[in-house]
């Protein structure tokens, strides 16, 4: 279309972070999504620590007392589309101005590498349009990962606050421990003893202990 111009990547990266931010504040506020998801991650770290590495995505595994309530994988998909759709929705019309629009949002399942259970993890895919950036062509779109569900002590979660409200989240501990699990599974030695070449060593999972760390 005419008179349209295209973000740099800079700039994408930066709406894209945003958005996010808003996104999980919509989520913290909702009471069934706070039922059925536990969050981890990057976000998690920063909004622990006050400020870290950007994210641009937003990661998260199924509480199992959800899974046990909610067996089938259809069951769950519905679930999740239902409830993510209404609570964006809600929390992007509370904006005075309305400033986004969610335009689309999709919950596929995808297996997951390994889990004892045969578990299938969800990528929700969503598409927000920003009326601030009308004539801005192809906005990025946003993703979320759902994993599986963990093995989790008590001592693994607590409440973090996300905007005005709380979720449940990865504790320090238990996030400081996925990031040595992860960057030590990208390691030369585990990846050829594990037959899995053409991973690299994660320096992101580095930077975050590091950070939790201080």
């Amino acid at each position: 279309m005419a008179g349209e111009i295209a973000m740099n990547q800079k700039d994408a990266d930066r709406w894209k972070s945003e958005v996010l931010d808003e996104i999980f504040a919509a989520l913290a506020a909702d009471n069934e999504i706070e039922k059925c998801l536990v969050f981890k991650g990057a976000r998690v770290l920063n909004a622990r620590l006050g400020g870290g590495r950007q994210s641009l995505d937003l990661d998260s595994n199924l509480m199992k007392e959800f899974v046990d309530t909610h067996p089938t994988r259809e069951e769950q998909r519905r679930y999740l589309e239902q409830h993510l759709k209404r609570a964006i929705y809600r929390h992007f019309e509370r904006h005075d101005p309305v400033r986004f629009e969610l335009k689309g949002l999709t919950v596929k399942t995808y297996p997951p590498k390994t889990h004892p259970m045969g578990w299938d993890a969800f990528k929700v895919r969503l598409d927000v349009d920003d009326l601030t950036k009308a004539g801005v062509k192809g906005l990025p779109r946003i993703d979320i990962d759902v994993a599986p569900p963990e093995e989790l002590q008590e001592t693994s979660i607590s409440p973090v606050m996300i905007g005005k409200n709380q979720a449940f989240a990865y504790t320090l501990e238990r996030i400081a421990g996925e990031k040595m699990r992860a960057f030590l599974s990208s390691l030369p030695a585990y990846r050829a003893k594990s037959k899995k070449p053409g991973e690299s060593v994660r320096a992101k999972d580095l930077y975050d202990l590091d950070l939790a760390q201080k």
